[in-house]
């Protein structure tokens, strides 16, 4: 009896031993949880400065879009003049 216990015991702690983590995996897994880590703080950066640029490119397109108002404005004023200085030279051409 003493004999098969002693036996059932080195088999557990032999199984124990077996089913445990090494040194070695251990290590494994710290560095593919650092690489992966370093993944994400990469993406991190690369979707803030992604962020950044659209931001740039819609404050860009704002500027845009009022420089076009303002060009459209003189534009407007500039064919309106020139249609009172035809006005003009056709009622001087009349008299």
């Amino acid at each position: 009896m003493k004999k098969s216990l002693l036996v059932f015991s080195i088999l557990f702690v032999l199984a124990s031993l077996a089913g445990c983590a090494t040194k070695g995996d251990l290590e494994k897994v710290q560095a593919n949880e650092q690489q992966i880590n370093m993944k994400a703080d990469q993406a991190i950066k690369e979707s803030q400065d992604a962020k950044a640029a659209a931001v740039k490119a819609a404050e860009a397109a704002a500027r845009a879009e009022e420089r076009a108002k303002i060009a459209e404005e003189k534009a407007r004023v500039a064919e309106e003049k020139a249609k009172k200085s035809d006005a003009i030279f056709e009622k001087s051409m009349k008299k």
